[in-house]
């Protein structure tokens, strides 16, 4: 090197080489450090990539990365009630709010209290299904509980709820008013739910 050239930095590093390093890091914990790096490779890390390897997360706020055999500290994140991809689900005065102990970025619920029923159309429900399953009327004024929570993105939130003796499925997004609750609702409980394609 001449004493013309000025010295490269890692900030340098071309978007296409970042993301190509960026995939073959899978603990979620590398994938931050990567990003703290620069400006420039903070938002290569912002990329679509595959899902990293889980970790094990402990009530105490302790977490275990496994690819690395390493153990690492987050104290606020001590009495999650659950957990959903890359969040943590607490729950404090009948709302839940969603917890990434990684990036920091916390979403709140809207309260259980506030609910809106909502029907489904006849493309999504078909009248064939509606008659199989044994209809019951919304009560509003039941509580409403969470049985599981699964969160699609930091737009959407999916849960399995009762109300009073009834399941159902509730939709919110994260900083409104209230939860979109079913009004196709059992008896019987709902076992477990997924998101496919979204």
């Amino acid at each position: 090197m001449t004493h013309a050239e000025k010295p490269q930095s890692w900030s340098d590093l071309p978007t296409e080489l970042a993301g190509l390093v960026l995939c073959r890091l899978p603990a979620y914990s590398d994938r931050v450090r990567f990003g703290a790096v620069c400006r420039h490779w903070s938002f290569s890390a912002k990329q679509h990539l595959p899902p990293p390897v889980p970790c094990l997360a402990f009530p105490d706020g302790t977490f275990f990365s496994l690819p690395h055999s390493e153990s690492f500290q987050f104290p606020d994140s001590v009495g999650y009630h659950s957990s959903s991809g890359e969040w943590l689900v607490f729950l404090c005065d009948g709302t839940y709010s969603l917890k990434n102990p990684f990036s920091k970025v916390t979403l709140t619920l809207p309260k259980l209290s506030c609910f809106c029923p909502i029907e489904e159309p006849e493309e999504i429900v078909p009248v064939t299904l509606k008659e199989e399953i044994p209809q019951e009327s919304l009560d509003m004024g039941a509580e409403m509980s969470v049985y599981k929570l699964v969160v699609c993105s930091s737009l959407l939130a999916a849960a399995i709820v009762n109300l009073g003796p009834l399941y159902t499925i509730a939709l919110c997004r994260p900083g409104a008013d209230s939860w979109l609750v079913s009004t196709l609702l059992r008896r019987g409980q709902h076992i477990d739910m997924m998101f496919c394609g979204g």
